[in-house]
């Protein structure tokens, strides 16, 4: 760590807030460029750069990091944003999937069944497209899961509750 970030965090973690908001003025500026860079937002720059510094944060005076602050920083970054691209390719698939032929449902109900996978969990979301859409056997998905067949029953009978109950309220 630089003796001046070093010096801020050991003055944070003995309970000067300033100190904090030093590290934060000296990093934030070039975190949000990059981020924005990366992600071509610049809200959604300003979002992880936030995340960043809570999970500096979180880490409640345990950061014992040999490297540079800063660069823990950008690393940081760095992999909230492919968290977040990933993310959003994730859900760029998950609408072509779920389009289907102009003649199959009006788009009111498509917006509706849209609304509803998206309030679901990545992975329930995945498991439903599995076998709904892509019309996987239960077999087919526990060997892709590596699961049993019982547990990939289990969580598609949960999943469809979960939906139901998301499309009531």
């Amino acid at each position: 760590m630089d003796d001046i970030d070093r010096h801020d965090w050991a003055a944070y973690c003995h309970g000067q807030s300033a100190a904090l908001a030093r590290i934060h003025q000296r990093h934030s500026r070039k975190l949000l460029n990059y981020c924005a860079y990366v992600l071509g937002d610049h809200g959604a720059a300003q979002e992880v750069v936030q995340e960043t510094f809570l999970r500096l944060l979180a880490q409640n005076g345990q950061f014992a990091i040999e490297s540079r602050l800063q660069d823990w920083l950008f690393i940081c970054a760095r992999n909230l944003c492919f968290g977040r691209l990933r993310a959003a390719k994730t859900q760029a698939r998950l609408q072509e999937l779920i389009a289907p032929p102009a003649s199959a449902i009006d788009a009111e109900t498509k917006r509706f069944i849209e609304e509803v996978l998206g309030r679901l969990e990545p992975e329930e979301r995945d498991l439903i497209l599995l076998r709904e859409l892509q019309q996987f056997s239960i077999d087919e998905i526990a060997a892709m899961l590596a699961t049993s067949a019982e547990a990939v029953r289990v969580r598609l009978h949960r999943i469809r509750k979960k939906m139901q109950k998301l499309g009531e309220s």
